[in-house]
């Protein structure tokens, strides 16, 4: 019985212990999914709260600018938008102008698609050209 009761003790140790320790007991933060150009055409299903942050190459180097993302205003929330520049610790490519970073969240049930254009500020005639498209299905 004794070492029965020791056996038990070790095992929820070790199950605390694999599976976060307390933290893991205990609900934590938000989840979050980073998503990237290589997501391209992917269904990501998400529960509310979860922190979204959407990571695309600048295409500056062809000479557009990215055009605000389009997204259901019920399900999605964004909170910022941060243009990060190129690491300067590693040797810096040709036509590489860094990365923009699009943080938002999951605030309601429900299915959108999140979608980000490019476009050329002097083309005039042109319609913006998608850069990533993505759905967000949104639960609980």
């Amino acid at each position: 019985m004794r070492l029965s009761l020791w056996r038990m003790l070790i095992f929820f140790f070790a199950v605390g212990i694999l599976g976060g320790g307390a933290a893991g007991w205990a609900k934590s933060g938000p989840q979050v999914q980073m998503i990237t150009d290589k997501d391209q055409g992917r269904t990501f299903t998400l529960p509310v709260g979860t922190k979204l942050l959407v990571e695309v190459r600048n295409p500056a180097d062809g000479g557009y600018t990215l055009v605000n993302p389009v997204f259901d205003g019920r399900v999605l929330k964004l909170l910022q938008r941060r243009d990060q520049l190129p690491d300067p610790a590693r040797p810096r490519l040709m036509g590489d102008f860094g990365k923009i970073i699009f943080e938002m969240a999951v605030i309601k049930e429900g299915t959108t698609d999140l979608i980000i254009k490019i476009a050329r500020p002097w083309e005039k005639n042109q319609t913006p050209q998608e850069f990533l498209k993505v759905r967000i299905i949104a639960g609980r």
